[in-house]
């Protein structure tokens, strides 16, 4: 995405003058978090201060001393940023960027607004705080198990340890939080009973672990009903709204034969042995899409019929339609804790993933045309998110209570 130097110019001069409202500060932060390569961030920083130091006095080592001081601060600091997963250590190494960049570029800047303005600039002055509608990202899981029983349990509210008991299988919350089923090696017929797991709007990702030892992740309004233990040939599930899963392979039936994998979703079904696979098929979307990173999976709704190969996606309507032009990147940034949009992406379908996040309702008023997009971290307030969004399309976004509202510049 194409960031408009001069708009951070203004950014800036705004914050250290003490001018900046709560949007324009928000933005400014936004724009720093972009940045997924440090290099790229320290090409950045040297711009800016380059561009808005007066050359009097500008000493070029000591800024680059100062950025690179920074910059392995940010890396290096207690040495947490090691025990991070990927996606963590990107979003820790770049809040603790934007709060070095802050204070570096407050040394300069503010001199130099001061010199300039002369009066116009009182240091006395605090800073002006405008308290606006803000929805914060979840910070936790509203997930919830319903067993074959009917009773209901709720993932946020109960400690690790078995959470029931159904025939020869224990549900059990791992000491991370994860939910995972174990089946004991009991002979005997084991009855069919079926779980359903659901994850509302507004809460986190949620992943759980099957009997068979198969790993799926629930997005938001999302379900999986799935028994608690697979008897037969089939291991079936099924789904609504979006999901990533990752199929264990080695389960044998008792002919020796390998369970096939069959995730269903009304009358499209999709057959697998063993592979990884992403599908996203909302009740309120036209399209259901399945996309293939690994391995290899059949998909079949009515008469029509298509074999996916890793790397693409199968585009299922009235028919289905396969493409090798997919970003494996923006399919699954949804699991990898961002919001990320390409150009071709609608703004309706960017809006729809906004609103499940947040749990929050979406307006659109006078006409909507053209695209936005760009990437960002699921774990920013709304507001940052929308900020970025406003940045790269034709449209305004506006926070009201429960509800965005989206309307033409």
């Amino acid at each position: 995405m194409r960031i408009d130097q001069d708009r951070i110019k203004y950014l800036l001069e705004q914050y250290y003058s003490q001018m900046a409202n709560e949007d324009e500060v928000n933005e400014l932060f936004a724009i720093i978090r972009q940045s997924e390569h440090e290099g790229a961030v320290r090409n950045w920083l040297g711009e800016i201060l380059e561009d808005t130091h007066p050359v009097e006095g500008y000493d070029q080592k000591r800024w680059d001393a100062v950025i690179e001081k920074m910059l392995r601060a940010a890396q290096d600091s207690k040495g947490e940023v090691y025990e991070l997963s990927p996606q963590r250590k990107t979003r820790r190494l770049l809040q603790r960027l934007a709060v070095a960049a802050s204070i570096i570029l407050t040394l300069g800047l503010s001199y130099w607004l001061y010199e300039k303005q002369g009066t116009q600039y009182d240091r006395s002055d605090k800073p002006v705080a405008i308290v606006s509608n803000d929805i914060k990202a979840p910070d936790n899981s509203r997930a919830m198990i319903t067993l074959a029983d009917g009773r209901k349990v709720y993932l946020d509210s109960v400690g690790k340890g078995t959470l029931a008991t159904q025939g020869n299988v224990q549900l059990v919350k791992l000491a991370d939080g994860q939910i995972a089923y174990h089946q004991k090696p009991e002979s005997g017929n084991q009855e069919m009973e079926y779980n359903t797991l659901f994850n509302p709007r507004g809460s986190k990702v949620v992943s759980i672990t099957m009997a068979d030892g198969t790993k799926v992740w629930l997005n938001a309004e999302s379900s999986l009903r799935y028994p608690t233990a697979f008897v037969g040939k089939e291991r079936k599930v099924e789904i609504s709204g979006e999901a990533y899963f990752e199929v264990a392979p080695s389960v044998f039936a008792d002919d020796g034969t390998k369970k096939t994998f069959i995730v269903q979703k009304g009358d499209m079904k999709i057959t697998v042995l063993g592979t990884h696979f992403n599908v996203n098929a909302y009740d309120d979307e036209a399209v259901a899409k399945v996309t293939l990173l690994e391995g290899s999976v059949k998909i079949n709704r009515g008469n029509a019929a298509g074999l996916l190969k890793p790397g693409q996606q199968a585009r299922i309507s009235s028919g289905i339609k396969i493409g090798d032009d997919v970003d494996l990147e923006e399919v699954m940034a949804w699991k990898n804790g961002k919001f990320q949009f390409g150009d071709a992406t609608d703004i309706v379908t960017i809006m729809k993933q906004v609103g499940r996040w947040y749990d929050v309702d979406i307006e659109y008023k006078g006409t909507i045309t053209g695209h936005i997009g760009g990437t960002i971290s699921r774990f920013e307030n709304a507001s940052q998110v929308l900020k970025m969004l406003e940045m790269t399309g034709s449209v305004s976004l506006k926070i009201d209570g429960k509800k965005v509202i989206v309307m033409p510049k």
